[in-house]
């Protein structure tokens, strides 16, 4: 479902082969820097306190710790606000003009000479 919100937003996810964490490999970073730092802490708590530490760690990330890839610059130093504007709303799938439009079914399924599956994500959708 994520992936359909993005493409109504006009954003291409970029899908990687599975097993191949290397096609990802800044994502992949960040997580293991993450799952480190993680290991030096103490037990949380509460849900609330492991948030507030991990809002702390991502500050710390992106805003304070160098990063090789980016000349040893924190992200926000380099970091650029996109050129397009959101409004919060998530605009509705064009189809041209006289298109038959099917809404695929709850199970992610489409009838139409006889059973064919999209994808759950697609359920409710119309195609």
């Amino acid at each position: 479902q994520l992936s359909v919100w993005l493409i109504k937003l006009g954003i291409q996810p970029e899908r990687t082969a599975p097993g191949c964490p290397g096609q990802n490999a800044r994502h992949e970073r960040m997580h293991r820097s993450l799952k480190v730092a993680m290991s030096h802490h103490d037990v949380f708590g509460s849900l609330p306190e492991q948030q507030a530490w991990c809002r702390g760690w991502r500050n710390e990330f992106n805003q304070e710790k160098p990063h090789e890839a980016h000349g040893q610059q924190p992200p926000a130093k380099i970091w650029t606000p996109s050129p397009r504007k959101w409004d919060g709303k998530v605009p509705e799938v064009g189809y041209p003009e006289g298109a038959k439009l099917y809404k695929v079914g709850e199970k992610g399924d489409l009838r139409l000479n006889g059973r064919t599956f999209l994808s759950a994500a697609l359920r409710g959708e119309y195609v």
